[in-house]
């Protein structure tokens, strides 16, 4: 027996919470983390320049979470995530905060665990065949 984790496991603690969550958190707090970061780095560059390079990484790397979300876990997994994000900024009502937080821990574990990720494609097809939309 190894102790190799569940890479589901893995994917909704990293993406799900770590992600989703933590940044709702982070909204409710009224604390913008990527500025607190480009405030600290900027300090320790001689060339205040450079601060636009830090704010471009770290949009890039909200990008890449938000693509492998996408990647691993498809429209489901997005819904998680925003479930989850929720749950962040709805915290201070523990009720609604928690209850979000739970449906962003279900459909995440549904999202990575399912062989075919369900895509935009499939949500529009299925508005097109149903309700006629998108012709």
């Amino acid at each position: 027996m190894t102790n190799e984790e569940d890479p589901v496991k893995v994917l909704v603690k990293d993406l799900i919470v770590g992600f989703g969550f933590v940044e709702g958190l982070w909204i409710y707090a009224k604390v913008n983390p990527m500025s607190e970061i480009v405030k600290a780095f900027s300090d320790l560059m001689p060339d205040k320049r450079y601060s636009i390079l830090f704010e471009l990484i770290l949009f890039l790397a909200t990008i890449i979470q938000i693509g492998a979300v996408y990647h691993y876990g498809g429209v489901i997994g997005l819904i998680a995530l925003l479930s989850a994000f929720l749950g962040g900024i709805f915290i201070g009502n523990a009720m609604v905060g928690i209850i979000l937080l739970l449906v962003g821990f279900g459909l995440g574990y549904l999202a990575f665990s399912m062989e075919e990720k369900i895509t935009f494609l499939d949500v529009i097809d299925f508005f097109r065949e149903v309700y006629g939309w998108f012709r």
